[in-house]
């Protein structure tokens, strides 16, 4: 078996050595959420653009704050302001542009206004010795300037980024275009949400699980269907599948029984790269390469020639939570790096929490324990107390079986158990939430 780190350095080297870079688009900046950065973005504007106003009140000379000001103009959002003479003050509203020559904005709150003799409208600050230089100013380039770095490459966009993309005055963005990832499944046992259940079928919920995964990374799936066991079919198949994607992934047949056949159609039509790891659930998970022919555009000339290349394979095991966890671990890291995505940006960052449960028997396999969070006020579910510490513990679900899913509806994330290691209650594990591994 091999060591889950030593796989997935391997599996990481061969994806950033990949023979097709993958392609970058320029994509609608309304239409690229979720999607990866492939490019840093600087901007060329700063922002705010101009000193404006951080409140509604008074623009002024701060020298002239002991004084009875005229209000000589009004300034909102949008409006050029003219520049302010001293001895005079400009009634400005939130966001305007700050007039030239004012160096203070004094809330309204702080001021009364009265009428000069002249029947003029003025204002009079009413402690003006507490008034600070550029106070209530936001200023030029206060958050962005001309220059920065405000988006790295490889963070996945959300509604955020898409505003400060727009803040800088942009349309599109420059990123990954999705990876095409196939799936299919193996078992003559397997029947599909919606027929009839006969005796010894159960339904495939692996489908849904996977083509699930790999949508909510941002990625389009193709579903495959059901390969029948036998080796022949399945060959054809894998064949077929890999073809007309980026990425294929199979689950089920990964094994020695007489009815796998997912590892010899391999060996036959590709290349089996690595199989059985160290880890629980999970360990007849295979990688390799299937051969496959496609067009590829020859150097200098028009048209096209016919050059062998390869798709990456993933056989998962067929049990459920054994998907989960493999395809969480495993093959998305493979897709951070086949995007070319910085470890800082495509890695999930683990929280160190301690257990309020007991492994006693050091393992062989790294295990991945469906655990979900368990705040003090919950302390009365579980017998004993965790080294008297007061804050959130991982309960583990009772059931660890790699085929009950359920059991990762339950959990909030997993827990990692390292190879020969025992734990008390209140030791601390690395654990991965499954909202930070599918973001």
């Amino acid at each position: 078996m091999i060591p889950i780190d030593t796989a997935l350095n391997e599996i990481i080297d061969f994806a950033q050595q990949d023979q097709c870079a993958h392609p970058i688009d320029e994509h609608p900046l309304m239409d690229a959420l979720g999607m990866r950065l492939a490019q840093p973005i600087h901007s060329d504007v700063q922002v705010p653009p101009a000193d404006n106003s951080a409140m509604d009140g008074y623009a002024l000379h701060r020298a002239d704050s002991a004084q009875t000001l005229p209000i000589v103009q009004t300034v909102a959002a949008g409006v050029v302001p003219k520049p302010l003479q001293r001895g005079g003050a400009a009634r400005i509203l939130t966001g305007a542009e700050l007039p030239e020559g004012a160096d203070v904005v004094v809330m309204q709150e702080v001021c009364d206004t009265v009428l000069n003799e002249r029947g003029e409208t003025c204002i009079q600050v009413k402690q003006p010795d507490e008034i600070k230089p550029r106070q209530n100013i936001r200023s030029a380039g206060q958050e962005i300037n001309i220059g920065d770095e405000v988006l790295p490459a490889g963070i996945r966009l959300t509604a955020t980024e898409l505003g400060v993309a727009a803040s800088i005055g942009l349309t599109h963005l420059p990123v990954y275009r999705p990876l095409t990832i196939g799936v299919l499944s193996t078992g003559r046992e397997l029947v599909e949400p919606g027929e009839p259940l006969p005796p010894g079928a159960i339904y495939n919920s692996n489908r849904a699980l996977l083509m699930g995964l790999v949508q909510q990374l941002g990625h389009k799936s193709i579903d495959f269907g059901i390969l029948p066991d036998e080796l022949e079919a399945t060959m054809h198949g894998m064949q077929q599948a890999a073809d007309q994607v980026d990425l294929l992934i199979s689950t089920g047949g990964a094994s020695v029984g007489d009815e796998d056949h997912v590892k010899t159609a391999l060996e036959q039509i590709g290349q089996l790269n690595m199989w059985k790891l160290a880890i629980k659930p999970g360990k007849p998970l295979m990688f390799g390469t299937i051969e496959r022919a496609c067009d590829h555009p020859s150097d200098g000339s028009e048209g096209s020639v016919s050059t062998r290349l390869t798709t990456p394979f993933f056989g998962l095991p067929g049990n459920p939570s054994a998907v989960l966890v493999t395809f969480l671990t495993v093959v998305r890291p493979y897709i951070m790096a086949r995007l070319g995505v910085d470890p800082k940006y495509g890695q999930a960052r683990p929280l160190r929490l301690p257990v309020g449960f007991e492994v006693s028997k050091p393992k062989k396999r790294q295990e991945y324990i469906r655990a979900r969070y368990q705040s003090p006020s919950d302390s009365h579910k579980m017998p004993g107390t965790v080294d008297g510490a007061n804050g959130t513990v991982l309960e583990a679900h009772p059931n660890q079986s790699s085929g009950m899913l359920s059991s990762a509806h339950w959990a909030d994330g997993l827990a990692v158990i390292p190879i020969g290691t025992t734990l008390k209650r209140g030791d601390r594990v690395d654990f991965y939430p499954f909202d930070a591994l599918l973001s």
